[in-house]
């Protein structure tokens, strides 16, 4: 059976995608977050690095099973390192990405496999401005 969802969680239509806000990341709130995807078992996650740090060690602190239907996660909205990275895919058994955009346009950059960040060409135009500055 589904579990109750309050505000704090928003579930898409068909039940497979779920936003989870960042402003609920007490511990209580983040084992209501681990109830909730073990219940509609999306298979990806678009979240902060800190929240999945942090969903992580509540995981690890209650001892609590690993989510099976997680299988790809994309990092967005702040700033992670590649240890971070590492950490949180050897952790979960995952594949995990970061993706550098601005909520208004989306995706800039997107990392590869390798761990270097490429520019989505169909998202970013850059156009050369030539100034002309006089030197004082």
């Amino acid at each position: 059976s589904k579990v109750e969802t309050p505000q704090k969680v928003k579930i898409s239509k068909d039940g497979k995608n779920l936003s989870l806000c960042s402003l609920f990341s007490a511990e209580k709130d983040i084992l209501f977050y681990y109830n909730v995807i073990l219940s509609y078992e999306p298979a990806w996650m678009f979240v902060a690095p800190s929240i999945i740090i942090k969903f992580i060690d509540v995981m690890k602190k209650h001892n609590l099973p690993k989510i099976k239907s997680i299988k790809y996660i994309e990092l967005v909205g702040e700033a992670v390192n590649n240890d971070e990275i590492n950490n949180i895919a050897s952790f979960l058994s995952v594949t995990v990405r970061n993706m550098y955009g601005m909520r208004e346009t989306g995706a800039i950059a997107y990392q590869c496999s390798c761990g270097k960040m490429h520019f989505i060409d169909e998202n970013v135009h850059i156009n050369e401005i030539i100034v002309d500055v006089e030197l004082l």
